[in-house]
């Protein structure tokens, strides 16, 4: 999570993570899913989303981010694709993914147990890269 001092900084730093997917056809997939990650935190920030934890790890699996906004905890998975010959973004997560990322939003709650209060939200942030155009989405999981 990156520390930013006003807001220009965020949607300096936005525009570059930005830049850099757009162009970057030679990203591993590695490279692009953290790319990815940083800029769906970007956005998030400049949506004042708080966030609480980027990567959270357990035994059943990962969070991409989880944040805080409104009386809500959001777990989000971020799925990139630089093209859609092997699909689009938002038609990444399966059941399965879907339950690994609960049990491990339950362990993360369990942690956390002032949070349990709040409502819950799963979410997928979708971005597509199509000829240098980014275009970003929040989609509902539960």
């Amino acid at each position: 999570m990156k520390p930013y001092n006003t807001e220009a900084d965020l949607i300096t730093d936005g525009g570059l993570i930005y830049t850099v997917l757009a162009r970057g056809k030679n990203m591993n997939k590695k490279e692009l899913g953290s790319a990815g990650e940083n800029l769906a935190e970007n956005y998030l920030a400049l949506n004042k989303f708080k966030i609480l934890k980027k990567n959270y790890r357990t035994r059943f699996g990962e969070i991409d981010i989880i944040a805080f906004k409104e009386n809500t905890i959001f777990f989000f998975e971020v799925k990139t694709r630089k093209s859609s010959n092997y699909g689009f973004a938002n038609e990444a997560v399966n059941r399965l993914k879907l339950n690994r990322i609960m049990n491990t939003a339950l362990r993360y709650i369990n942690e956390n147990k002032q949070i349990s209060r709040f409502n819950m939200n799963f979410s997928l942030i979708a971005i597509q890269i199509e000829a240098g155009e980014i275009d970003i989405k929040i989609i509902p999981m539960n």
